[in-house]
């Protein structure tokens, strides 16, 4: 099986060899539908402290992926497709792999055992208290999840620096000792993954096809939609999906407006354009006209590249 893999590695980078930088294949840049990490912005700054390379795969051409798992004796991932990329790594380099020790799927064992690439499975992901990643794949995907459960593939995780920093530690990997930076972030982390945990499950649920949030996840939504305008944005696509909450859809319509306005994030703002750009035009659609038009210009003026605006033009 790994003759292909190693036949393409040997055209693409058979004149690389391995140098001792570690590199950490992130999933920061990916959008909220795609297993999140909760603190990976955190990771981040620890891991570039200790001299760590941060690549994000899916902006690389597939060459320079080839290159990249070529390049490095180290290579630290979530787990993800990402990791499976070391079946072209010619050099045997070690994959540290970070997972949530729930049910990790057989092939992340099989890719290291082909690929004869030693492997750690580094426990350090879990979901913030709120159940495990095996309940959240008995709905059988993300389409068939009950409940508003979004599926294993949406579910946000939420990383245990600490734990994570000790792993670094023990491995020689935390030159810097970078304990006291992720000291006192659990609560904001916690907060963080809370959100994307509601995002997920209200992206996810639909009244009108018998999958409604249940009662509790709706207030709890309800509550911290007041300081968080993602939130309020995905509540505003849920009530507008039934006539009968069309009242709550207004009233959180006009809440992300103003909440949006005071983001200073672009980050932010770039990581959840594509999930409005593709519900706001029938959310608009049902609203009426002067909340339309508030609910447009806002997302016009925050959540529209300029390349978007130029095309619309």
């Amino acid at each position: 099986m790994i003759r292909p893999f190693r036949e393409v590695a040997a055209r693409l980078a058979g004149d690389v060899l391995p140098s001792e930088q570690p590199v950490y294949l992130s999933r920061r840049l990916l959008s909220s539908r795609q297993r999140p990490i909760i603190g990976e912005r955190e990771l981040e700054e620890v891991l570039r402290d200790n001299g760590f390379l941060i690549v994000y795969p899916e902006t690389l051409p597939f060459a320079e992926q080839v290159r990249l798992v070529n390049r490095h004796r180290h290579i630290f991932s979530g787990v993800g497709s990402a990791a499976h990329s070391i079946l072209f790594a010619q050099h045997q380099p070690t994959l540290h792999l970070l997972t949530n020790g729930d049910q990790i799927p057989a092939n992340y064992f099989l890719c290291s055992a082909v690929a004869v690439v030693p492997t750690t499975f580094v426990n350090c992901l879990d979901t913030g208290g709120r159940g495990s990643f095996a309940d959240e794949r008995h709905g059988g995907g993300d389409d068939a999840a009950p409940g508003g459960a979004p599926g294993g593939q949406a579910t946000p995780q939420l990383i245990d620096l600490a734990k994570m920093a000790d792993y670094l530690d023990r491995q020689g990997f935390l030159s810097k000792q970078s304990r006291a930076i992720v000291a006192g972030r659990t609560t904001a982390l916690q907060h963080d993954y809370d959100e994307a945990w509601l995002y997920a499950r209200a992206r996810r649920s639909n009244p009108m096809r018998g999958k409604p949030l249940p009662a509790a996840v709706e207030q709890e939504a309800v509550r911290l939609a007041a300081q968080s305008w993602p939130l309020s944005w995905i509540l505003t696509r849920y009530y507008s999906l039934d006539r009968q909450t069309i009242v709550k859809a207004e009233a959180m319509a006009l809440q992300f407006a103003e909440l949006v306005q005071l983001e200073t994030d672009a980050t932010r703002l770039a990581y959840f354009r594509a999930d409005v750009a593709a519900m706001h035009p029938r959310v608009a659609c049902a609203l009426l006209p002067a909340t339309r038009a508030r609910l447009l210009a806002v997302v016009a003026a925050h959540l529209e590249s300029s390349e978007e605006t130029a095309a619309d033009d």
